[in-house]
Parts: C-alpha cells; sequence; structure tokens
C-alpha cells in the first residue's frame, strides 16, 4: 500500500473555486471560506460573479467533477487541456472567471505553500501498514493484495479550524484539508487516521460490505450513514487509530456529527467485539448498528 503524498497549485485553485461557490456538495466550505475572508476581505460583485459564471460552467458540462479533477489535479497545463476538450466558449467562461480570481486565490496559496510543503515533508507517517491493511482486509470480507494498491495524497488549503479529507472514487485519490493544522505528534498521527478512513472508503467497503448494505437496508441515505459510521468506528477516532496509533480520545465527542457521544461509544464497542471474537462485518453487524443509529 502505497501513499503518494502530493500537491500543486492548480488542484488548490480547483479547490479554492468549489469552496467559494458551494459547487461541491460534499465539502463543507463555511469555515474555509469564513477564514479566507479574514484575509482577503469581502467578494466583489465581480468576483461573485465570475465563482457563480465558473460553476454553471462546470456544473452543466457531462462528468463535470471527473473531468474537471483530470484537468487540475494531473495535468501541468490545465488550461491547454480545457481548451482541447471543450467548446472555445465555455472555455472562455472558465478562464476568464479565473483571471478575475487568481490574486485572490494567490494570496491564499502563496501564504499557505511553505505550510503545504511542510506536511508534505512528514507524511506518510510508515507504521504498521501491512498489519492494517490486513485487518481491514478481515474485517471488511475482502482479499486485495497489500502490494498492488496505491492512493494519491492530495494536501490542500485549510483553515485553522478544520482538518478533514475526501476520497474521489473514481480517481482512487484523496483531498486533505490540511495546510493550516498545526503540526504535532498527535496531529500527524490523526492526518494519517484520516488517511486510512478513506482508504477504506476507496478500497474495502465496496468489495463485499456496503452490498450487504444495501441487501439489507432499503433507505440510501441510511445505508450510506451505517457505511460512514462504521468506518468511524475504526478511524479516524475509532478503535484501530486508538490501537494503531495510540489516540485515545475516549469519545469526549461522538464520532461523526450525525450521532450522538452514547451512539458513538456503543458502534465503538460494537466494532471492538468483533475484532476481539475475530469476526468480520456481516448482516448481524449491520442489525445492530441500525438498531443503535434508530434508538440512540
Amino acid at each position: 500500500m502505497e501513499f503518494k503524498i502530493k500537491y500543486n497549485k492548480w488542484s488548490n485553485f480547483l479547490f479554492f473555486v468549489e469552496m467559494l461557490s458551494g459547487w461541491n456538495t460534499r465539502l463543507s466550505p463555511s469555515s474555509i471560506c469564513n477564514y479566507w475572508e479574514t484575509q482577503f476581505g469581502k467578494l466583489s460583485s465581480k468576483e461573485k460573479n465570475a465563482l457563480n459564471l465558473f460553476k454553471r460552467a462546470c456544473i452543466n458540462y457531462q462528468h463535470s467533477k471527473n473531468f474537471f479533477r483530470e484537468a487540475f489535479f494531473n495535468k501541468e497545463n490545465p488550461w491547454q487541456y480545457l481548451k482541447n476538450n471543450m467548446s472555445l466558449e465555455r472555455y472562455n467562461i472558465l478562464y476568464n472567471a479565473y483571471q478575475v480570481l487568481k490574486n485572490k486565490f494567490k494570496q491564499i496559496y502563496e501564504t499557505d505553500l511553505s505550510k503545504i510543503k511542510s506536511w508534505r515533508s512528514v507524511l506518510p507517517v510508515e507504521k504498521n501498514e501491512k498489519i492494517i491493511f490486513k485487518k481491514l482486509n478481515f474485517l471488511y470480507n475482502t482479499n486485495l493484495s497489500f502490494d498492488d494498491q496505491s492512493v494519491d495524497v492530495y494536501i490542500m488549503l485549510s483553515s485553522p479550524k478544520r482538518t478533514d479529507a475526501l476520497a474521489m472514487q473514481n480517481s482512487k485519490s484523496i483531498i486533505l484539508e490540511l495546510s493550516q493544522q498545526k503540526q504535532t505528534p498527535n496531529s500527524i498521527k490523526h492526518v494519517m487516521c484520516l488517511i486510512w478512513h478513506e482508504v477504506i472508503h476507496l478500497y474495502f467497503e465496496r468489495k463485499y460490505y456496503y452490498q450487504l448494505i444495501q441487501k439489507k437496508i432499503a433507505n440510501k441515505k441510511k445505508q450510506d450513514k451505517i457505511k460512514e459510521l462504521t468506518a468511524c468506528s475504526l478511524f479516524p477516532r475509532g478503535v484501530l487509530a486508538q490501537d494503531f496509533f495510540g489516540l485515545n480520545h475516549n469519545l469526549q465527542n461522538s464520532i461523526h456529527y450525525k450521532v450522538s457521544k452514547l451512539a458513538s461509544e456503543k458502534i465503538v464497542n460494537l466494532s471492538k467485539k468483533y475484532i476481539r471474537e475475530k469476526q468480520y462485518f456481516d448482516e448481524s453487524y449491520i442489525k445492530r448498528i441500525n438498531l443503535i443509529i434508530s434508538r440512540f
């Protein structure tokens, strides 16, 4: 399992636009946008209009997120790639919006760049990867090869109050909102636990476990909630974070904002029981975690 820690200007620009425009609904922009406003002031009407134009041009483009991530994450010159692969009219909308927004972005990116580089120098923490991988293979009833898996981890801009991660399934990569997080031994360990949480989403849960959830639970929102809380019971604040990184949070807060502290404790204890008794996550686990969510 190889973690390829990366950063680049253009992936951060796309992230910057996604957050300010609210284009990507899987991200939570309020904290970071409020922080950026303290750095560069309120957006002008012209800048807000540029954001809306960029957002609309992206949303209306077929397969937009994957296409634009390919351009801004993987291409040395995303603008040439866009120009070659879309109409000139749409390209001009995007490039003109960039021209309006580039100074605000430059201010934030250049301020945080040294911190991004610093985080790049301390990640990944090479600790028990094969053992963790083997444990996840067992719990999720998969048979993945450790040596055949890799994941690109992109370090992104962040606010001082928020560190988060997001798995990008199609590209087998992870976004880390990280730049403003202070580096301490525990914060570095926590970031590795965030990465492992997203690795669960990228590799382990899709092979068997999520399909089993879909068979047993009809409601799509509840399916996703069970999937997420199962991963949360392990990393970044759960039992495997404690076992392998020594992060004993004592569940002072819940493992996820959508469940109570009491529910968190019961879900973590359920996963501990399965690990202790050497059982993989099965129909009974799904039934019991669903009951916990319903009652607490």
